[in-house]
């Protein structure tokens, strides 16, 4: 099992309420973390430029001036790095310069501060030099890995690097760079302090929002939690009443087949009594009707008075047989039609259903019940 269905387990088993508390805290962490983190990065930033733009009004002030010759000449006169050398010496703005240099735009070395033997050597134009050459001020905290720091290098582990473009008094021609070198002790205090600042801020703002939010996800959860409790309880009750129908529906059907059999039973019964009862009688008289009639006309002008006796036909008995079968077969199919009828039940007593259901039995069979 991987972390990631390890992990869908164990929210499965948690509330909505503890599975928002737990993703939220992570959530709330790594956009507090990441907010944080980009904050900081932005004072970083907005430290070291307006550090940067500083040393670029102490450029205008102390350096330029110093410098327009470069306007006309490829180098500096020893005069004008004399005067740099005191600048940085005996002025407030040179007390906070670890190292300093003039680049020409053609990124030779014309002025260092702390390692001379570099002037006139010609160094790679690198991002922060090109983007001064272009009249942009560019600052940044190195670490001093460049070819053109072995002198740095022996200072520091990272200093706080700024190039500052310088322009032909009058005009908008860069006629050279100059880099400044500072400690970033108090850059770096600076810079955390505002970074603990904003931290704290962000937290605070972020603990608040995560508050409130738990204290809405809370509601909601107890109010889903509540629907869900309910919505369990008619599911149960639906699932009760579906097995209700459906043992009622098993009663109708077993009812219903008991329906057709005992009307199965019931049309056999009548089929049987028909057949037994009635059946034979009017086949009986119907054989008699046939003797009476082939005998009539036989001998037509024998009387119902006359006797069979001698080979004469007796009228009287067969015509007597028939009405007799003829009544019983009434009557059978009399007490056939009356046992179809259901009696009326619920107004009877129990011995008066017995009584009548013996009284039926009595009259269909001829037979006494004791």
């Amino acid at each position: 099992m991987n972390v990631l269905t390890w992990l869908q387990t164990v929210l499965k088993r948690l509330s909505l309420f503890q599975r928002f508390m737990i993703v939220g805290f992570i959530t709330l962490v790594v956009g507090m973390y990441s907010i944080g983190w980009w904050i900081g990065e932005r004072i970083a930033d907005g430290v070291v430029h307006q550090t940067a733009a500083t040393a670029a009004l102490y450029v205008d002030s102390f350096i330029a001036p110093q410098v327009q010759e470069l306007g006309q000449a490829a180098t500096l006169a020893s005069e004008s790095l004399a005067s740099l050398s005191a600048l940085l010496r005996d002025t407030v703005f040179g007390q906070n310069i670890v190292a300093f240099k003039i680049w020409s735009t053609e990124g030779q070395v014309l002025h260092n501060s702390i390692d001379p033997s570099s002037v006139g050597t010609r160094f790679a134009i690198d991002a922060p030099l090109a983007q001064a050459l272009r009249g942009e001020v560019a600052g940044e905290i190195s670490n001093l890995a460049a070819a053109e720091n072995v002198a740095e290098r022996k200072i520091a582990s990272e200093l706080l690097e700024v190039y500052a473009p310088i322009r032909l008094r009058g005009s908008s021609k860069i006629i050279a760079v100059a880099e400044f070198y500072q400690q970033t002790h108090s850059l770096i205090t600076e810079i955390a302090a505002s970074k603990l600042q904003s931290w704290r801020m962000v937290g605070a703002i972020a603990l608040a929002m995560y508050a409130l939010l738990l204290a809405f996800v809370r509601t909601a959860s107890n109010v889903i939690e509540r629907q869900k409790t309910a919505l369990s309880n008619q599911v149960i009750s639906l699932g009760a009443l579906l097995n209700r129908n459906n043992e009622l529906s098993r009663r109708v059907q077993a009812a219903a087949a008991s329906a057709s059999t005992n009307n199965e039973r019931l049309l056999r019964r009548v089929s049987a009594e028909l057949h037994d009862g009635p059946v034979q009688n009017l086949g009986f008289a119907l054989l008699q009707l046939d003797r009476a009639i082939a005998a009539y006309e036989s001998h037509p002008a024998i009387t119902d008075s006359s006797v069979s006796d001698g080979g004469k036909y007796n009228w009287g008995a067969d015509l007597g047989r028939i009405q007799l079968s003829i009544q019983q077969a009434m009557q059978e199919m009399r007490t056939v039609a009356a046992g179809l009828g259901l009696p009326q039940l619920n107004e009877l007593t129990l011995s008066k259903s017995l009584s009548h259901v013996i009284r039926a039995h009595a009259r269909r069979t001829g037979s006494k019940v004791a």
